[in-house]
């Protein structure tokens, strides 16, 4: 899939059945083993050496209340499989408004900002893919950078 900025996004699985229980346990449960099997099958939907691995962290109000990142514990396990470093450049902000069920329009831009100087080359880490905003915020704090989007998994009609 192409974001709005002509990102290029890639995604392991389609986000139905087993992968989708996978997040929900990565996600609300904190199952990190899920973590592990999701970024396998992410290091071979993008088996070019990545280089610098950088999560899209999760909103701290969710990070509190669910004590897990998803998208670092996929960044954690897809740099293990591909020889990659994890780089956490990027800051969340406190609180969004939750994306989950809304369409595009619904959503609201989420704020990244940078932590430190970002790398020159970068593999984009979420969990899910539905529209591309929450990649497209993530992206424009990255301005600088040639991004390269991976997720676990994606919805709708994208094709992994």
């Amino acid at each position: 899939m192409l974001l709005s900025d002509g990102t290029y996004v890639r995604a392991g699985y389609r986000h139905a059945g087993p992968a989708r229980v996978l997040i929900r346990r990565l996600k609300y449960e904190g199952v990190e083993a899920a973590a592990r099997v999701l970024a396998e099958r992410m290091a071979v939907v993008e088996p070019s050496p990545p280089g610098v691995v950088v999560p899209i962290p999760r909103v701290t109000v969710r990070l509190v209340r669910y004590g897990v990142d998803p998208a670092r514990l996929l960044a954690k396990w897809f740099a293990v499989e591909t020889g990659g470093v994890v780089a956490d450049v990027l800051a969340s902000p406190l609180w969004a408004a939750r994306h989950a069920g809304r369409g595009r329009m619904q959503r609201r831009q989420v704020s990244y900002r940078l932590r430190g100087v970002p790398p020159a080359s970068v593999v984009l880490i979420d969990d899910v893919l539905t529209t591309g905003r929450t990649l497209e915020s993530a992206r424009e704090a990255l301005a600088d950078s040639r991004v390269v989007g991976l997720t676990a998994t994606a919805a709708g009609r994208v094709r992994g």
